[in-house]
């Protein structure tokens, strides 16, 4: 005890930290932080034994400077290792064709798995797929989900996926299968993690209307329902679309119009909450000659979609919203 007592009242503590390493730093100043802060609350007293006790003498300035320099400094020394100078690894080579792969989509799971879906070469009309093992650290190689080579297009294109809360996979993405003129139209499949399968291919928009349905954006809520929106031409002139797939009944709603003006209404994308509600935002010509970024909320409780609302109002285009 003594000798403890001896060290915790030391004050030549300069060149005894820069002689430490810093976990051994962290322990030192957490010490003597704490011995100047029970210093200035104790009063003085002599130990039952009638050894040595902590002084409980009125603090300095000095010492209350120093005491604080010592609190701060052991903050600094315990935060290092977790602001440790991050690097990137090497680029790695994930799809590995001899023409272009592009439209790239990234999703972890609760596992911290993941997933990356994506198009193919140029002509073939593949959506291909590859999975990161947490556990393995090794990507499991190219696979093809969906393929269809009817058109000379360049679909499917855009893929975008989602994770469920059971580890299930959600991909969409845009296929013009259906048009010999090169129409989209949204498409969905699925990947169950209990059986390693997916599922055949699902048209969400209308196919054969000689409309483009594109952009299209997926979230998954905390029931695990699902949610997709895109922009389509069927009134005439580009608007904002939504469509629910309830995971109670497994079946998918009718499109929804969410957006109604003379304007064109582009790049939906979409997210949920905690409480299921759904964010909705766009980027939309109706206010002006240039694009704005305009929102919608969709409140779960009230089963409603509210009014559009403007975000943006600047001299120039406002395009490639996120949320």
């Amino acid at each position: 005890l003594p000798a403890l007592q001896h060290f915790l009242t030391t004050k030549e503590l300069g060149q005894k930290v820069l002689d430490l390493t810093s976990a051994t730093a962290s322990l030192y100043l957490l010490i003597n932080s704490l011995k100047y802060i029970l210093q200035g609350l104790a009063s003085p007293k002599t130990s039952s034994s009638g050894g040595p006790a902590l002084s409980g003498l009125a603090l300095s300035c000095s010492e209350k400077v120093l005491g604080l320099i010592l609190i701060l400094c052991y903050l600094l020394f315990t935060a290092m290792p977790l602001y440790a100078s991050p690097t990137w690894g090497s680029i790695t080579n994930i799809s590995s064709n001899a023409t272009n792969d592009q439209g790239a989509d990234i999703t972890i799971d609760n596992n911290n798995n993941m997933s990356v879906p994506f198009m193919g070469p140029t002509g073939t009309g593949n959506l291909l797929y590859t999975r990161w093992n947490a556990t393995t650290e090794a990507w499991t190689g190219v696979s093809t989900i969906s393929s269809d080579t009817s058109t000379s297009s360049n679909s499917p294109c855009l893929a975008t996926a989602v994770f469920d809360s059971n580890n299930n996979l959600h991909v969409i993405w845009e296929d013009d299968r259906d048009s010999a003129v090169n129409y989209v139209e949204t498409y969905y499949k699925k990947w169950t993690i209990t059986t390693e399968a997916w599922s055949a291919d699902l048209a969400l928009t209308t196919t054969g209307d000689g409309m483009h349905s594109r952009g299209n954006s997926i979230a998954v809520d905390g029931s695990n329902n699902l949610h997709v929106t895109w922009y389509d031409y069927i009134p005439g002139n580009y608007e904002i679309y939504y469509r629910k797939y309830t995971a109670a009944t497994g079946s998918w709603g009718s499109a929804t119009q969410i957006t109604n003006d003379s304007a064109n209404s582009f790049a939906p994308v979409i997210a949920s909450d905690s409480s299921n509600n759904l964010y909705l935002i766009w980027q939309d010509k109706r206010s002006n000659s240039r694009y704005e970024i305009y929102y919608n909320i969709y409140t779960n409780a009230t089963s409603s979609w509210g009014g559009d609302t403007r975000l943006t109002n600047i001299a120039g285009s406002s395009n490639g919203p996120q949320v």
